[in-house]
């Protein structure tokens, strides 16, 4: 669609059709007037598309300075700018060689691929379980009394902004009527939880669906957003704080895991992995890396194995009752422009979209790296194992990462869940690529080796030069760039700041600290990078050099940049608030004589450069 089209509600839409009935006239009568009369139509008309484009981005600029708009409403208009904004509207699908247009047609096309991944093999279900007290330690768990102060805080802090579920109550309704409500959901809450029972009306969702990436005439590649009940959320929100309290103080959750935890990111995940692969290239070892990915993962959770785990949590019965009354007779169906398809019955999954689905998940693959002899990485579903090469050994490694996927397809087959074998591929970190390495196989199909993966959103390629992560960062910004070119001259230094800060320097931020030790070839591309920006963003000629343009602003050059979010992230592991795993790579806890223990950091030796510049040693 040509760019033109955003300008067109200037009303010169009877100027195009004028000049396209010109362009006709000429070319079936090309006389000197029929030619005159098409180019002065044609002059008239860039003129008045030149003058919409400038009046046009005027008002967005205008409005990007309004002190009255909230911090939701700017990045909003940043977003339309950038054309980021989620598309609501759902083009045409085609489906076994049928082109659907109608949105009734489209829910019911959409809403049928969508309850194909929650139906259970066989279209049966079966959560048929009793309640025992084989749990792994010997504890309990029982939901907590509700209180009108824990409603009163939730309700507080309720997003207003948030869609309906299926009942049309709104979290504005919620928060406004919090004085009246409070004595009903707290009767209702307690009375859920003492008799083991979750509302009827509350299991049933609307899927949104949304595109993922590829091409969105073909329905496999949405994915469903369930817009469930908010009543019901705020019940949610009380179980999930209790239980995980629960879970985290027994250490029932796989350590292993960063994903849906506290204090843990992406960015601990890759830091781990990253700094055992340096390890290995220290000792002059190889690094196989294999990536895999859950097909579906959320989807595919089989209820019955899901209540059988939380038996093993060590939990009360009538927590056990509820959480099996939660999981049954769940509905949902499709909603498109207002068009809805039939309910579908849930026979699987934990809710996309529900507060407690990362929670069951965490739950589901609690045991998923039992028998795993490699270093397991895993956020979410997203798993890395990270095994050493001996050059003198190849096979070795490769023997040790066939068992383990060995091992994670009988724990998938046992879940009734399966790993993309498209999407698993490995990548061989090496200084040296003079050696043949063998296949690795998943149900006798050979994996593809790669040169560089993108994991959690970080390029890691068999150099560890960081290369293709920054030519991706950089082509990220490209675009943003652009569009604060073409408003700088019509905002002010305060907003021009604002968009740099939260929509570039983000990106450059983003595990900036993992590849400081790049080439210096590529960090001067960063740093020309950033100066670029600072230059458009102060108006700047690009003849004042840049450490008098960064002492003026207060800014920090990339290197200081990246120096105190390295220092950031290493106090944090020094005062635990990271993942207990990584504190103990680190540090040994000294008694001493005031009642706790004081952390001493290890002493790690390296031999080469490329180990003594990574982010935990430097």
């Amino acid at each position: 669609m040509n760019d033109r089209s955003k300008f067109k509600f200037y009303k010169i839409k009877k100027y195009i059709i004028l000049q396209k009935r010109y362009k006709k006239t000429y070319d079936e009568n090309p006389t000197p007037y029929n030619k005159n009369k098409y180019l002065n139509t044609k002059l008239f008309l860039d003129n008045l598309f030149k003058n919409a484009r400038e009046q046009y981005y005027t008002n967005i600029s205008q409005n990007l300075q309004n002190k009255n708009y909230s911090s939701r409403k700017f990045w909003n208009i940043c977003n339309t700018l950038l054309k980021r904004k989620m598309k609501v509207n759902i083009g045409d699908i085609i489906h076994n060689r049928k082109i659907y247009k109608n949105d009734k047609d489209k829910v019911r096309i959409i809403g049928d691929y969508f309850a194909e991944q929650v139906t259970n093999e066989n279209n049966y279900y079966d959560n048929n379980i009793d309640y025992n007290t084989n749990s792994i330690k010997n504890t309990q768990y029982k939901f907590p009394e509700v209180t009108k102060n824990m409603i009163e805080q939730i309700l507080k802090n309720l997003n207003i902004h948030t869609a309906n579920g299926p009942d049309n109550i709104s979290n504005i309704f919620l928060k406004n009527t919090k004085n009246s409500i409070l004595v009903p959901l707290e009767y209702i809450f307690n009375y859920s939880l003492i008799h083991g029972v979750y509302p009827t009306k509350w299991k049933l969702s609307n899927w949104t669906p949304l595109h993922k990436k590829d091409s969105p005439y073909k329905r496999e590649n949405y994915r469903p957003i369930s817009l469930c009940s908010n009543m019901g959320k705020i019940l949610d929100k009380i179980i999930f704080k209790s239980f995980y309290n629960y879970l985290e103080y027994n250490q029932l959750l796989n350590e292993y895991n960063y994903g849906f935890k506290r204090k843990s990111s992406c960015q601990h995940n890759l830091s781990m992995l990253l700094h055992n692969t340096y390890q290995n290239l220290d000792k002059n070892y190889d690094s196989l890396i294999l990536f895999l990915d859950v097909v579906k993962a959320f989807d595919k959770v089989d209820h019955k194995i899901l209540l059988q785990k939380l038996n093993l949590m060590g939990i009360e019965k009538n927590v056990f009752l509820w959480f099996k009354n939660y999981l049954q007779d769940r509905y949902s169906r499709c909603v498109i422009h207002g068009y809805e398809s039939e309910l579908y019955h849930i026979q699987s999954s934990v809710t996309q979209g529900s507060v407690l689905a990362t929670l069951l998940w965490s739950i589901f693959a609690y045991d998923i790296t039992e028998n795993i002899i490699s270093n397991p990485y895993i956020f979410a579903d997203d798993t890395a194992l990270v095994e050493k090469i001996e050059r003198d050994d190849i096979q070795n490694a490769f023997n040790i990462i066939q068992f383990d996927i060995d091992q994670l397809l009988d724990w998938a087959k046992n879940n009734k869940i399966e790993f993309s074998k498209t999407k698993t591929k490995y990548i061989i970190v090496s200084n040296s690529h003079y050696h043949t390495y063998p296949q690795l196989y998943m149900d006798n199909i050979i994996l593809e080796r790669v040169q560089n993966y993108k994991q959690l959103g970080l390029y890691i390629d068999e150099n560890l030069n960081w290369e293709t992560h920054i030519n991706y960062t950089i082509q990220k910004t490209q675009k943003i760039i652009h569009m604060l070119k073409l408003i700088r001259k019509k905002i002010d230094f305060a907003t021009s700041e604002k968009i740099y800060k939260g929509l570039i320097a983000s990106i450059l931020d983003y595990c900036c600290m993992f590849y400081i030790n790049a080439t210096q070839k590529n960090i001067k591309r960063i740093t020309r990078l950033i100066y670029h920006c600072v230059l458009i963003v102060v108006k700047g000629s690009r003849f004042i050099p840049e450490n008098k343009l960064s002492q003026e602003l207060g800014w920090n050059n990339f290197y200081e940049r990246t120096n105190y979010l390295s220092i950031t992230m290493f106090a944090k592991i020094k005062l635990t608030q990271t993942p207990k795993i990584i504190y103990n790579t680190f540090f040994i806890d000294l008694p001493t004589n005031i009642g706790r223990n004081v952390g001493k950091l290890k002493i790690i030796f390296s031999k080469k450069n490329k180990f003594y510049n990574s982010f935990y040693l430097k």
